[in-house]
């Protein structure tokens, strides 16, 4: 389990939040960016994902009604780590 992500969000809409989320995956050992890692989550029902650059950045819009949502990140030869994202505050993922 060597995966790790920093997020970012910003802005929302009361009724069905919308939030942006941004920020990096690296490897949580050596601190390398994972270019094309997958993060994925449900979103209306259905599986909605994002892939990271080449710098291993990425930026979503996830829209929700609850506080919280499951996010799934993914990287070709890692394990695939599952982690709450916390969609009221600004949080560092060590997933």
């Amino acid at each position: 389990e060597r995966n790790q992500a920093l997020l970012y969000k910003s802005g929302n809409n009361k009724s069905k939040q919308e939030t942006v989320i941004s920020g990096y995956v690296v490897d949580a050992e050596t601190g390398d960016r994972l270019p094309y890692s997958t993060i994925s989550w449900f979103q209306d029902g259905e599986i909605t994902g994002v892939a990271s650059s080449t710098s291993g950045t990425f930026s979503a819009r996830i829209r929700s009604s609850k506080n919280s949502i499951p996010l799934l990140f993914s990287f070709v030869g890692y394990e695939s780590k599952r982690v709450d994202f916390n969609i009221s505050s600004s949080t560092e993922l060590n997933a």
